[in-house]
């Protein structure tokens, strides 16, 4: 949130944190080879139909995609630990938005810090943690 707004992207992101950036490369290319293998291509598959799908899962599809599973879990888990502390880092930002965009959804939001009491924010609760 405090970074030049020209460095936030994956070039940005690669400079500050390499590993942090393949991680997040890993992760998309992951997401687009499990939508080849589904549906044959990366971009705008065929296979989803309404109602369901155009062709049942084979075991060797779902051996591809479960073979790549634990290493995305790993990138995942890491991603997580990383962004702990960002987001305690930016704790103040996140209460203020997190605030008023519910107060402007019509929302009642309680978090370990901050309570929307704007008027008008009495329909829902939504708790953040």
């Amino acid at each position: 949130m405090d970074s030049d707004p020209a460095l936030r992207n994956l070039f940005g992101v690669a400079q500050v944190n390499p590993a942090l950036a393949r991680d997040g490369i890993r992760i998309r290319q992951f997401g687009q080879q499990t939508i080849e293998i589904l549906g044959g291509k990366r971009i705008h598959p065929g296979w989803v139909v309404p109602g369901g799908v155009s062709e049942a899962l084979t075991s060797a599809k779902r051996d591809a995609i479960l073979a790549s599973i634990p290493e995305v879990q790993a990138i995942a888990v890491r991603t997580l630990e990383w962004y702990k502390h960002a987001f305690d880092k930016f704790q103040d930002e996140i209460d203020t938005f997190a605030t008023s965009q519910a107060c402007s959804w019509g929302w009642s939001m309680t978090t370990t810090r901050s309570k929307c009491t704007t008027e008008g924010c009495a329909s829902r609760t939504w708790m953040a943690r």
